[in-house]
């Protein structure tokens, strides 16, 4: 009998596409910045709702970098005549971090589920974990761990379903962040894996309760890693070393090109011990001149 509540999708040209290729926008071997969701949802009667946009959606599914350059905006979900229907509060979000079609090329959106699906999959966990594919994962971790330098940006729910999948599978071989993540995470951009030139930030769900700041520190991180020749930003790091509680936070500000120069900077200053020997967790962000604080500098 068929889940009313959520399910593997079967419209024929969703179904085609996601043979073809199981990401949209960019393909992530070639993609600068990923954003890794649950599973791609649509809703359940989207090929003949009254919104018309069905072809569009074919259309971006083929080919997302062309849509988004085309259209100017990243999902047909922003099309006005979807009036705000399932999916759009993700999207609209997504597009206040001002991450723009300039970006189009350099940006991926793939799935821990490979597949179109409709309704919510909080509805029906034990049907969501049948889905999971663990072959498909094997590609998605490797394609993303590939050594190539890029960033992956994760909800914390995909974060938790990730940990719980592992534990099912019993495996620690796939996406192996070296952090952990703090329990103040809220609108907050944390970092939890910087090695393998892959790093790794949990973030606030966009169809959650996220602020418009916490959106423009993602899309500021996002954008000064994609502007390679961009000159220097401020950025503020927050902290707890191990063996401290989460309460007890430190920050310091350094100036520097892109989140990777970031890292290297920290790394020079602890010393012999690894980031993730030494922080309980780590907080990064990009911040205006204005919002520095010269007696807590990083060198």
């Amino acid at each position: 009998m068929e889940n009313e509540l959520f399910g593997k999708h079967c419209a024929k040209g969703l179904v085609a596409a996601y043979q073809n290729k199981y990401w949209q926008c960019q393909n992530p071997e070639n993609a600068q910045v990923i954003f890794l969701g649950l599973d791609a949802n649509w809703e359940k009667d989207i090929e003949s709702n009254e919104t018309g946009i069905y072809n569009d959606i074919l259309k971006y599914l083929d080919d997302g970098v062309a849509y988004w350059i085309e259209v100017g905006f990243h999902h047909p979900f922003l099309l006005p005549n979807y009036n705000k229907g399932g999916g759009y509060k993700y999207h609209s979000n997504f597009a206040k971090t001002n991450i723009s079609s300039k970006y189009a090329d350099k940006v991926s959106f793939v799935e821990l589920i490979g597949i179109p699906t409709y309704g919510r999959s909080s509805k029906s966990s034990s049907l969501f974990d049948k889905m999971i594919d663990l072959e498909y994962l094997k590609v998605l971790n490797n394609t993303i761990f590939d050594n190539k330098p890029k960033l992956l940006f994760i909800a914390k729910s995909v974060y938790d379903k990730i940990q719980k999948v592992k534990h099912k599978m019993k495996t620690n071989d796939l996406f192996d962040f070296d952090m952990e993540l703090g329990s103040n995470f809220c609108n907050r951009l944390m970092n939890i894996h910087s090695s393998n030139n892959t790093i790794v930030f949990v973030h606030t769900h966009f169809s959650g309760n996220i602020t418009t700041n916490h959106l423009q520190d993602i899309g500021n991180m996002a954008i000064s890693f994609m502007d390679h020749m961009k000159d220097n930003s401020w950025w503020k790091i927050t902290f707890a070393k191990n063996g401290n509680n989460d309460q007890h936070e430190e920050v310091r500000y350094l100036c520097a090109k892109d989140v990777f120069c970031v890292i290297d900077i920290i790394s020079r200053n602890i010393g012999e011990k690894s980031i993730k020997d030494y922080f309980n967790y780590l907080e990064i962000k990009v911040i205006n001149d204005d919002e520095v604080d010269e007696h807590y500098m990083l060198e």
